[in-house]
């Protein structure tokens, strides 16, 4: 049974940071909890004012206002659910392995030897002020579907929370590439707001091209580079594409002449609540969506780190 790398519990789902790559128990799996040696020790410099220099204004898009009290209460409920039934676990990691091959202990196996190619494209003579921001989210999807399905996961379908997509406007709006966005919110602060009501695992990926960029080959490069050019970050953006246990993802695209940032929010969502809710205690009551599906995990967190005002 995996352990947990900073006090050693045993756990049978643990939670893997998407930083550093580690393992971790519910009490140790934020980053600041385990010391983790990957994330930004200070504010990311763009929420810093420099001498006379003003800090970036924050995006003109219009989004729906929270009162403080509203705000925290939704930011204090982080839930990842592990609705997994046991019996069925064998059919969700069924990686493309020849028979006598032993199986990995890894939910992903390892990178292949050699890069296939991704087939599903635009129109060769589609232009790419002809392609469709939802033409463009569609074409992501399938080159993330195809990747799972190389190694023989089930496909993840589209959600409609946008937490992805206002991430992906905010760095092209400041010019930027973190997971931290210039509110100060982190991916999973982004999917609460955004009415996420599951578990989420941020990718996040910028392309640029000085003689003018083409969307649709930005994503699918910045989609293989995640895939099979992944070395530089511990190979922590393919484990997120493929995770088994990911039935979800939000997909934020952005891009200028020459810029494109590419968000994937991969979720987790077994559950549709029917209360959730936080006042002197946490209110949770829903039905599970599959039928035969056991909860195995409910972790809620309450994040300290980060004083939130609007």
């Amino acid at each position: 049974m995996p352990e947990c790398d900073q006090c050693g519990r045993e756990e049978t789902l643990p939670f893997r940071c998407t930083y550093c790559g580690g393992n971790y128990c519910v009490e140790h799996r934020l980053p600041e909890n385990h010391n983790c040696s990957y994330r930004p020790k200070v504010p990311p410099p763009y929420l810093t004012t420099y001498g006379n220099e003003q800090p970036l204004e924050k995006p003109s898009v219009e989004r729906k206002q929270f009162s403080l009290k509203k705000l925290v209460a939704l930011s204090a409920i982080v839930i990842i659910v592990g609705a997994i039934l046991w019996s069925a676990y064998p059919a969700l990691v069924q990686f493309n392995q020849s028979p006598s091959a032993t199986p990995s202990p890894s939910m992903v196996p390892p990178v292949p030897s050699t890069t296939p190619s991704h087939t599903t494209s635009p129109s060769p003579d589609t232009t790419p002020s002809e392609v469709s921001h939802e033409e463009l989210v569609d074409y992501a999807l399938s080159l993330i579907n195809s990747d799972r399905q190389s190694y023989g996961l089930q496909t993840v379908t589209l959600s409609s929370v946008d937490s992805g997509q206002r991430h992906a406007e905010n760095m092209l709006k400041g010019g930027f590439l973190s997971h931290w966005d210039t509110n100060g919110y982190k991916p999973y602060m982004r999917y609460t707001l955004a009415n996420g009501k599951g578990a989420v695992s941020e990718n996040a990926a910028w392309s640029y091209d000085s003689g003018g960029l083409d969307p649709a080959n930005a994503i699918e490069q910045l989609e293989h580079d995640m895939m099979y050019d992944d070395a530089s970050s511990d190979w922590g953006h393919r484990d997120n594409i493929l995770n088994a246990f990911h039935n979800k993802v939000n997909i934020g695209i952005a891009y200028d002449r020459n810029n494109m940032y590419f968000v994937e929010d991969f979720e987790d969502d077994y559950i549709s609540w029917s209360t959730l809710s936080l006042s002197s205690q946490v209110i949770m009551q829903g039905t599970i969506l599959k039928s035969g599906e056991l909860i195995s995990q409910v972790a809620i967190y309450f994040d300290k780190s980060l004083e939130i005002t609007l």
